[in-house]
């Protein structure tokens, strides 16, 4: 059998060429750094381990090819301490979302600034022969064309919501920022340009800051607004829903800055798994 140990607790399970055993194995690894003596069974860090184990043994299953079962050198590399560490530091960097639109906002020492967004949408499942680049699904994207795809007219090329942007302040300080989000893309960065400008928060606290977002009539709020700020918005938008926690649905602002002398400063947003990396 396949020998693991979870809490502490030495288990046994069915080995390969099954991949059901070292999954469970996979998932409980994944899992076994969480406090769980600080969480109730149904307590939300309950919930969010199981579902982030889940995750990692589904995305797994296929990066290791397990659909024709398993062998014994990928089982070994599976259920390493090095692998499991490694999925652990994934699993809280990353929202494992294999879809949707990607930002990336970059700085170098030669004082250039850069931010890109880009998009595939969904996709569509189609790669072009001989490319790998696969294509979109944007004529679905109701907030691109809200007239859906059958009414959409040949040769009229497509608007998008993405917004990446660059903003210099008058001492030099220079700011890259974009996200993605759909229609929330525009709200979002408007609100992080405003906590930068307005407010002179630093990267990290204009991107953290709580987020509205309004759609039609139907204002989305972020938790964590002021008392008077809270009864304002729903004062003055009747139809508002205040969320319980952060959420993807605002957004993920990733955002770089370079100030006077070479001093770089970065935000990832946590709403999307956004990361801060430095490269020499």
């Amino acid at each position: 059998p396949v020998v693991f140990r979870y809490r502490g607790v030495r288990c046994a399970i069915n080995p390969p060429p099954s991949p059901g055993g070292c999954l469970v194995a996979f998932a409980l690894g994944v899992m076994n750094d969480w406090p769980s003596e600080r969480d109730r069974w149904g307590s939300r860090g309950h919930a969010l381990n199981l579902l982030r184990g889940m995750r990692a043994a589904s995305v797994a299953r296929h990066e290791y090819n397990m659909e024709d079962g398993l062998d014994l050198d990928t089982k070994a590399v599976l259920l390493s301490e090095e692998t499991l560490a490694d999925w652990r530091r994934g699993l809280e960097l990353h929202s494992l979302f294999s879809r949707g639109t990607t930002h990336i906002s970059v700085a170098d020492a030669e004082g250039n600034i850069a931010s890109l967004t880009a998009s595939n949408g969904e996709g569509c499942s189609y790669v072009l022969p001989g490319t790998g680049i696969m294509l979109n699904n944007m004529l679905g994207e109701e907030d691109l064309n809200p007239g859906g795809f059958n009414r959409w007219k040949a040769g009229t090329r497509l608007a998008s919501m993405m917004s990446p942007a660059i903003a210099e302040l008058p001492d030099g300080t220079r700011f890259a920022l974009g996200s993605g989000g759909s229609n929330r893309i525009r709200s979002a960065i408007t609100q992080v340009l405003v906590n930068l400008l307005d407010f002179g928060m630093t990267l990290g606290e204009a991107v953290a800051a709580p987020r509205i977002h309004l759609e039609g009539e139907r204002l989305s709020i972020e938790p964590g607004f002021p008392e008077e700020a809270l009864e304002a918005l729903c004062s003055a938008a009747p139809e508002s829903h205040v969320w319980p926690d952060q959420n993807l649905f605002f957004g993920g602002v990733h955002t770089v800055s370079i100030r006077h002398g070479g001093i770089f400063d970065g935000a990832g947003d946590p709403r999307r798994g956004g990361v801060v990396a430095y490269a020499h």
